[in-house]
């Protein structure tokens, strides 16, 4: 079938760094047959590589309307929105990738960072503590953790916390 070799083409292309050519490739296998949700998140994936990202959210809200259960199309957008200091969206979008995929670490991990940007502590605190139980593998999510129980002048509970992430990540110079 030529649109899949299409498609297969543009992936080649946009693996090797050519994101120009493969978004207009992508583009080309659109003729052929009706958009889907990956293509459209393959083209905006493109575009956010080429730092155009207007282009990229057109083509992730693309995504999310031909599919509106493609989690990591609504997890791309708040990542643009947070990215560009449009928190309050950012925090829409972030919302429902974690509706779809509640245990996805990583979008726990920037729900709880766009909280703390907005001011929802409460929100963030739970969210860290969650992204811990799930997941403690980064030292990043102990010393975020940490440093928002600190800005809450919650002194002794950031220590406590640096000290347990010094448990899972001995070797991390930051958290020391």
């Amino acid at each position: 079938n030529y649109n899949l070799s299409l498609q297969h083409k543009a992936e080649c292309l946009s693996s090797e760094g050519h994101y120009e050519k493969a978004i207009q490739t992508y583009k080309e296998s659109l003729q052929f047959e009706e958009g889907n949700a990956l293509t459209y998140y393959s083209i905006a994936d493109c575009y956010e590589k080429l730092d155009r990202l207007d282009k990229a959210l057109s083509y992730f809200h693309k995504a999310v309307q031909s599919d509106e259960n493609f989690a990591d199309a609504w997890y791309a957008i708040a990542l643009i929105l947070d990215f560009q200091s449009r928190y309050m969206e950012a925090i829409h979008y972030i919302k429902r990738a974690l509706k779809l995929n509640k245990e996805n670490v990583d979008y726990l991990f920037t729900y709880a960072e766009i909280q703390e940007r907005i001011g929802f502590i409460e929100e963030a605190e739970i969210a860290y503590k969650k992204v811990i139980e799930l997941e403690n593998f980064e030292p990043e999510i102990w010393l975020n953790y940490s440093h928002l129980l600190f800005q809450q002048e919650n002194q002794l509970e950031a220590i406590d916390i640096l000290y347990e992430g010094i448990k899972y990540h001995p070797d991390s110079a930051d958290i020391f």
